[in-house]
């Protein structure tokens, strides 16, 4: 009777005493299962036909035959950026491979680039390992970052630098070279300006602040050359003039020469042909002038009459003192001594050499 009595208690135990566990326990949640099962870490075997239990505890899982599991929460931050492959249940002491997309594109100059693991997991390559020797969680961190756009107008003018990606709220600098591009001898693009959103500058260096994406844009004015030449006078107003722009050019009106001749501008003659000595030019083009002069001899003809008239008086003059002294030099008559033959003057009473009275 008494091992009757015995026997019944084991049984009554065997099958009441999951049901104890289970009301006492802190899990709410009940699981179903069919077959056998071992109870850790009771080690009871025993069957239960059609219906076995087993429960969820904060923190892990018991399934039946396969002891404890451990929950790996993964996520992103910025929240949704990425969906980290790895989460789930895993057997105590089993090794999870949590991975993060390296880079994640979502719109045009915008990106965002895997920086770090936190919470449970930390390393900086997409990939880690983690040790499920109790639940964790991984966040895989990314920064965001912002494309820089850098170009010239024209485009293909000169060579820049600064392009590229770059972190949310960093600053980036852009550069143009060379500062003025050659396009032949007579036409050429010189930098002025860098332009940003509403950003600008003069400067061939800018810094640009990347709150979003960006485009920077290297400015160049195209100019021309303008020649002047002449071989007379002064010229003003050759040099290098932005496309469209006014220049002034002038020149001397007249301009000496050799032998009283002078000279006297009488037109530009060109790309362009231009009558006054001082024009406005427009710098549409490459401008190459030269000054026509024409010869004035009225300086030579009044010179040369003023030296004729000098001449003539000159001779004039020659002449007519040569007569007066002609008029004034009359010829003395003279005699000759009877004594000593000398020669004395006709109204002489004696002779200068001997004294003999004549």
């Amino acid at each position: 009777m008494k091992l009757k009595s015995l026997v019944a208690v084991l049984v009554l135990g065997a099958v009441i005493l999951p049901g104890l566990i289970h009301a006492v326990s802190a899990a709410p949640v009940v699981y179903y299962y069919s077959g056998y099962y071992w109870w850790y870490p009771y080690r009871y075997f025993y069957y239960r036909p059609y219906t076995t239990y087993y429960y969820y505890y904060p923190g892990y899982y018991y399934y039946p035959g396969y002891g404890y599991q451990y929950s790996l929460s993964v996520s992103s931050s910025p929240s949704g950026i990425d969906t980290p492959s790895g989460g789930g249940q895993y057997s105590y002491g089993s090794t999870a491979t949590v991975n993060a997309a390296p880079v994640i594109t979502r719109e045009s100059g915008v990106r965002y680039v895997f920086g770090y693991w936190s919470g449970d997991v930390e390393g900086s390559s997409p990939t880690m390992t983690v040790s499920m020797d109790r639940s964790k969680t991984a966040v895989a961190n990314y920064k965001t970052q912002y494309y820089l756009t850098v170009n010239s107008n024209p485009a293909g003018i000169a060579s820049l630098s600064g392009e590229g990606w770059y972190d949310a709220g960093s600053a980036a600098k852009v550069t143009a070279s060379p500062l003025v591009v050659n396009v032949g001898s007579d036409t050429r693009y010189v930098f002025a300006s860098w332009s940003s959103g509403e950003s600008k500058t003069g400067s061939y260096s800018m810094p640009v602040q990347m709150n979003s994406a960006q485009t920077a844009t290297a400015n160049y004015k195209k100019q021309y050359l303008l020649k002047l030449s002449s071989p007379y006078g002064y010229t003003q107003g050759a040099g290098w003039y932005d496309e469209g722009a006014t220049a002034t050019i002038s020149i001397d009106q007249s301009a000496s020469g050799n032998f009283g001749i002078r000279y006297v501008f009488d037109r530009w003659e060109g790309t362009q042909t231009l009558t006054s000595p001082v024009a406005p030019v427009t710098m549409n083009s490459p401008q190459n002038l030269t000054a026509v002069w024409r010869a004035d001899y009225s300086q030579l003809f009044t010179i040369s009459v003023i030296c004729l008239i000098v001449v003539l008086s000159a001779i004039l003059l020659f002449r007519y003192y040569s007569r007066g002294r002609q008029a004034q030099a009359k010829p003395v008559s003279v005699k000759y001594c009877a004594q000593c033959g000398a020669q004395i003057p006709e109204a002489a009473k004696f002779c200068v050499e001997c004294g003999t009275k004549q």
